[in-house]
């Protein structure tokens, strides 16, 4: 699968048929409540359990009835499944479309946003007023809540069909033409051929992987899950997500963070990545979070810093304080230069997204109108929401740096892996405007980077897999439907056990006023982040790098340092140990036979650790209704 490049030579077969849509139903019925009852109880985000689980439930009942999933419906199920089952803990709704309405209520209804005097402010679209409304079964069928219900599906759609198009485009760029490998995109190829092709070595491999996944994440994940309902906390044998160092560490290097992660797909994940990108990421973020940030803490530059804070901390606060403008200029010219580095790329980039009539041959030039024809749709929309904020700024975040940011995700998914997050850079534009409205900051913005260039690396794997990406994408649609139908017949039905939040569901009590008083910080100005100096030095570091790399004829991929910039330290270190481990793989057992199963090696890691976290969540949904039963 490694060296498989995509060809137009095969055959592409429909993935998204009426045994994929049941499997997409079963997750959305069956799988739904559970992910919902957890995010809301504890602040899980176990929306990784679903496709394992889902995947290999249908596979078997498929092969028992002797109609076994193809590759491509499996590959579909795999990969929608868990857009089809709900939100990803309380913050990352996925498409669970009434839980983003619930969760505006809360917003404007809350106690903090009363005491800074928001609750006028906050506009009618956005959230109805306190008191027109009451927190319970049927509330959405207030007529209060029919405008921001609107704007949430048009904002839904149009976001939608922007990535969509995007992808497409970025698709066409970074596979069809410029081929970048996307490490990654053996792992969800091989785990959908195993399951559905059942080659009985790779099974062999895949088992005895997702077993020792399995009993590790029992012990990781399983515990603390299990014993929530039970003692009423959770009991850790080991940390999640990673082992913190920082306090052997701070007395003489204070700022820097260190530790290692706990969760084995962080170090299987160096099993396929390359080498280089692998260490470009390390040295990047122990530039930053090591190095980087004791420089800051010792000249006195980041005055924030306190003894004790833990890695997060550090994380969080070091990059308001500091590196989100350098990581700006660093993720641009990661992106950008290698392209200018080649003109010829550049002049057939440019022919392809603007194409003369005589040599349109299909559809490709489509995608780039469609993305920017919905993304300014979005901006007037939000001039006739907003009228007083400069709509000149909108369309540059939604166009412009839709179209850069996906640029940058794409390429260093493609080349390293791992995608860069770009931080802050809406919040940063907004008080660079000079707009003191609060009016803004709730406005449908559509900010698309394909998925973090995941959506692109999946386009890839259809074409490994031989998938029609058009039923991958029609999968994607009726996936968000779903999960959107079940927001409100399962919220509906919590709500009538009691309202949300409340300490029938003590997650939303606790977690919700922490993200809003981030929220309010930028809303009420008391961040501000946006430096056009370190942005361009951060630009320039890069630029120097790159070009010391070319004069000596140094091949290394400058986008992992950029990619490393944004990884925490624990996560770049346990990659790096975990990618030296597969170097001894491959001297152990030969790069031949590494180089075919090490993907099998992952896919069974994540399968297992995700059947393991979907068995404890199950045992500890019911005993948590024997708790409640007995009162």
């Amino acid at each position: 699968m490694e060296n498989e490049k995509p060809t137009r030579t095969k055959v592409s077969k429909e993935g998204f048929t009426w045994n994929s849509f049941l499997g997409l139903l079963f997750a959305g019925v069956v799988i739904y409540p559970v992910i919902l009852w957890l995010s809301l109880v504890a602040g899980l985000a176990v929306i990784g359990i679903v496709a394992p689980i889902v995947t290999l439930l249908l596979t078997e009942i498929g092969r028992i009835y002797r109609r076994p999933l193809t590759k491509q419906e499996t590959f579909v199920i795999w990969t929608q499944a868990p857009i089809a089952a709900g939100p990803n803990g309380l913050i990352l709704f996925n498409d669970a479309m009434f839980m983003f309405l619930l969760y505006q209520a809360y917003t404007r209804a809350s106690p903090l946003a009363s005491s800074l005097g928001l609750t006028l402010k906050i506009p009618d679209w956005y959230a109805p007023p306190p008191g027109s409304y009451i927190v319970g079964p049927g509330m959405f069928f207030n007529k209060v809540w029919l405008m921001p219900a609107l704007i949430y599906v048009f904002w839904s759609i149009t976001f939608k069909i922007a990535d969509m198009a995007l992808s497409m485009f970025m698709y066409h760029l970074y596979v069809r033409q410029e081929k970048l490998e996307f490490p990654l995109a053996q792992i969800s190829a091989e785990a959908a051929l195993t399951l559905s092709e059942r080659d009985e070595t790779k099974m062999h491999i895949f088992a005895v992987s997702g077993l020792l996944s399995f009993i590790y994440a029992f012990i990781l994940y399983g515990v603390p899950i299990l014993t929530l309902p039970t003692f009423g906390t959770s009991m850790y044998i080991l940390p999640i997500p990673w082992v913190d160092y920082n306090y052997l560490i701070e007395m003489f290097m204070p700022g820097a963070s260190f530790g290692i992660a706990t969760d084995l797909i962080i170090y299987a994940t160096g099993f396929v990545l390359p080498f280089k990108a692998v260490v470009g990421i390390f040295i990047g973020s122990v530039a930053v979070f090591f190095f980087g940030n004791y420089f800051l803490v010792k000249e006195n530059i980041w005055s924030g810093y306190m003894p004790g804070m833990n890695i997060s901390d550090i994380l969080t606060w070091s990059q308001l304080s500091f590196w989100a403008s350098p990581v700006i200029g660093i993720s641009i010219a990661a992106s950008l230069l290698p392209l200018i580095r080649h003109p010829k790329f550049l002049v057939t980039v440019f022919k392809f997204a603007f194409p003369s009539k005589r040599k349109v041959r299909g559809r490709e030039w489509i995608y780039l109108p469609i993305f920017i024809a919905a993304t300014l749709a979005d901006a007037l929309v939000i001039h006739m929401l907003v009228p007083n904020f400069p709509i000149w700024i909108i369309i540059l975040l939604s166009t412009g740096w839709s179209f850069l940011y996906a640029n940058i995700a794409t390429r260093s998914l493609g080349t390293t892996g791992m995608s860069i997050n770009v931080p802050y850079v809406v919040e940063g534009a907004y008080i660079a405007s000079g707009y003191t409205g609060v009016d803004i900051w709730f406005a449908p913005l559509i900010v698309v980077n394909c998925g973090g260039g995941q959506v692109v690396q999946n386009f890839k794997v259809c074409d490994m897999l031989e998938t029609k990406i058009s039923s991958w994408i029609k999968g994607y649609f009726v996936a968000a439907a779903i999960s959107s139908i079940m927001s409100l017949v399962y919220l509906d039905f919590f709500l009538r056990m009691a309202p949300i939040p409340s300490s029938m569901y003590p997650a939303t009590q606790i977690y919700w006023p922490v993200n809003l008083i981030y929220r309010f910080l930028w809303i009420t100005r008391s961040i501000k982040i946006f430096n056009p100096t370190t942005i361009l030095g951060g630009f320039g570091v890069i630029a120097i790098l790159f070009v010391i790399f070319e004069l000596i004829g140094f091949d290394f991929p400058i986008v992992s340092l950029a990619a490393g910039c944004t990884t925490p330290i624990p996560i770049a270190i346990s990659t790096l140990m975990g990618a030296i481990v597969g170097l001894f793989f491959k001297w152990k057992f030969g790069e031949g036979w590494w180089n075919r199963y090490r993907a099998v090696v992952v896919a069974g890691i994540g399968a297992g650790e995700g059947i393991s976290v979907g068995i404890a969540t199950g045992i500890a949904v019911i005993l948590k209704s024997l708790w409640g039963s007995a009162y």
